[in-house]
């Protein structure tokens, strides 16, 4: 896929022709950060220094998730966990930092709750309704 413009940063499944990717509009300076990813968590992750912020934000982190329907309960738990120290390790880097972490969680079949996620994460739901097919 091309977007005239953007940079496509992407994260195949490697069993499974699916994965996660964040585009990225060519004139904001970014990076992936590979330490970030996990072999059990299908996710990618963009740091990302727009030119013009609020000046209480100092670096964006992107995250986007892909979690099969199928996982269990300790996978559950070990996305919320990869989450959470990703967020930790940004944070610390750029206290000023704002995070936004989007995808498919699948709370329906995997049962992970806003509670637990933001119990968990520290983060907060914005959009609390499902995607609808086209």
């Amino acid at each position: 896929m091309h977007l005239s413009n953007h940079i496509l940063f992407r994260r195949d499944r490697p069993t499974l022709a699916s994965g996660v990717c964040i585009f990225v509009h060519s004139e904001i300076p970014c990076v992936k950060i590979c330490d970030f990813e996990d072999p059990d968590v299908v996710s990618i992750w963009i740091k990302a220094r727009p030119r013009i912020l609020p000046k209480e934000v100092s670096m964006i982190l992107f995250g986007s998730v892909y979690h099969p329907p199928s996982n269990c309960q300790d996978i559950n738990q070990r996305l919320l966990q990869h989450i959470q120290e990703n967020v930790e390790l940004f944070l610390r880097d750029h206290p000023k930092g704002l995070v936004l972490v989007c995808g498919d969680f699948n709370p329906t079949s995997s049962r992970i709750t806003e509670l637990g996620a933001r119990r968990m994460t520290g983060l907060t739901q914005i959009i609390k309704v499902p995607n609808q097919p086209s």
